[in-house]
């Protein structure tokens, strides 16, 4: 089968391999989904369980030490609300113009049914008993991934939906927290993170290079997610209180704390979000 990911990227691979794990079986050469540096597709394993597996495309050295750091991070992961990574391996593909060889990484993770935004796209809005377990969750899937190591890429397209469960997903652009493990292999002032959700910190540091990436950063860009679900718009410009309804006050006025300009009013990690969402949301239950 072929995989691509552009024009210049595609390449012929096997529709089964082997690791030391397991044997995998592509079974579609249609992918579910495309980003800068990798293509997934959906298989399955020798015991019939469907998995999606992510390929790197993106062959240069920086892109192939991303990649290994994020395999690395997710096998040292463990959280509902986390993608779960069952494998990795390399498969030989040819390259289907110039006909070179190459080693081409792989992870195996689960198969999500859409993201969060092909969900906001079935129905006109998500209701209140449905999305505060989950962002509670993924707040606490924050806390979980900053014992270890910062995001820096959340946005709607990396919060995967696999039946109930919402996932943080896509640890490609992800740095250590201890200084001893980062392998920070970005340029100055090389943009880190989604376009149209970067905190206000990884804006400057794109443009001046100056402001360091930290959690509170993933802590905005968590936020900001979590507000275009629960009011389907974006948080840009200044929000009056009009703007969400009453219903959903208590929620929105803590993630309206936690988009603050100055990163230093906003909780400041996973661990201040969740505490923040569960007095919003637990407490508002009992």
């Amino acid at each position: 089968m072929t995989i691509y990911k552009n024009e210049h990227q595609h390449y012929d691979i096997p529709d089964s391999f082997n690791t030391g794990i397991n044997k995998y079986t592509v079974d579609n050469s249609e992918s579910l989904g495309v980003g800068g540096n990798a293509a997934v597709y959906e298989c399955t394993d020798r015991q019939g369980n469907i998995r999606a597996v992510k390929f790197l495309l993106n062959l240069s050295q920086k892109s192939r030490d991303r990649f290994d750091q994020e395999v690395k991070l997710l096998q040292r992961l463990d959280h509902p609300h986390i993608t779960h990574c069952f494998d990795c391996g390399e498969v030989i593909g040819v390259h289907t113009k110039t006909h070179d060889k190459h080693r081409i990484p792989f992870l195996i993770m689960e198969r999500a049914d859409m993201n969060i935004v092909g969900l906001m796209k079935m129905t006109e809005g998500i209701n209140y008993d449905v999305y505060a377990p989950q962002i509670r969750g993924l707040a606490d899937a924050l806390n979980h991934l900053h014992m270890v190591a910062i995001h820096r890429d959340i946005k709607p397209e990396n919060i995967l939906v696999r039946g109930e469960t919402w996932m943080l997903s896509d640890f490609g652009l992800c740095t250590a927290i201890s200084e001893d493990e980062r392998l920070d292999i970005t340029r100055t002032q090389e943009r880190i993170g989604p376009k149209y959700w970067l905190s206000p910190e990884a804006a400057n540091r794109t443009y001046f290079g100056v402001q360091e990436i930290d959690t509170a950063s993933d802590v905005y860009q968590l936020c900001a997610v979590f507000w275009f679900i629960i009011t389907r718009r974006y948080p840009l410009g200044i929000i009056e209180n009009d703007d969400y309804s009453e219903f959903d006050s208590l929620v929105c006025r803590e993630l309206l704390n936690s988009l603050k300009y100055n990163k230093n009013r906003r909780a400041q990690d996973g661990k201040a979000l969740y505490d923040s969402i569960c007095k919003a949301t637990i407490n508002r239950e009992v």
